[in-house]
């Protein structure tokens, strides 16, 4: 069965927590609907990555493993690292079958997500994401190259937050969403030149 896209939207940091927004496709619900949820920061990745802050805390039977030493992030499950500072925390919010949020926190908008979820299909399109999610803004959309992966780049707008800036691509069964602040892109865009897919 094709699963239905869902998107997380973008992750607002802060000392506080994490609010999370997603949209659910159309054939989910008629429409898309938007709901959100705060996550909070006091866990510890272990905890977090064991499902504690969920209703269901084994809804992540086999956590995400990462790593965050040197200067570098490297996620062995999803296959990929990045170079990334010390200035920045990482963690995991499971959300069962339906994926993980991976935050990176560096204390207001230099922060980013990378929003990973099964996806039954090889490639993600403009035209896709249009039919599943018309009431998704989407501008100056173009197709770029994330290490040797096409990825779709495209700016978006919620009226609680902002300018953002995403980068979407599928890999390995996966579609995998990052984001950030608008104003955040350069920062983001030097991130993601050292992206690195590791393990075949």
């Amino acid at each position: 069965m094709r699963r239905i896209i869902l998107i997380i939207l973008v992750v607002i940091l802060s000392g506080a927590g994490i609010f999370y927004f997603s949209y659910g496709g159309r054939e989910n619900s008629g429409n898309s609907h938007f709901f959100a949820q705060l996550w909070n920061w006091g866990e510890t990745n272990d905890e977090i990555q064991k499902g504690d802050i969920n209703e269901e805390p084994d809804a992540s039977p086999q956590p995400t493993q990462f790593s965050h030493e040197d200067g570098r992030y490297v996620n062995t499950t999803y296959g990929f690292s990045f170079a990334l500072s010390s200035e920045y925390t990482a963690r995991i919010a499971s959300l069962g079958e339906d994926g993980e949020v991976l935050t990176f926190d560096a204390g207001g908008v230099k922060s980013f997500q990378i929003y990973v979820m099964p996806h039954d299909e090889p490639a993600i399109n403009e035209e896709r994401i249009r039919i599943d999610l018309p009431d998704l803004v989407m501008k100056h959309v173009r197709v770029g190259t994330l290490a040797d992966t096409e990825a779709l780049v495209f700016n978006s707008y919620d009226a609680s937050l902002g300018d953002t800036y995403e980068v979407w691509f599928v890999r390995g069964g996966y579609l995998i969403q990052i984001m950030t602040y608008a104003n955040n892109t350069e920062t983001l865009n030097k991130i993601l030149a050292t992206w690195e897919f590791i393990g075949g």
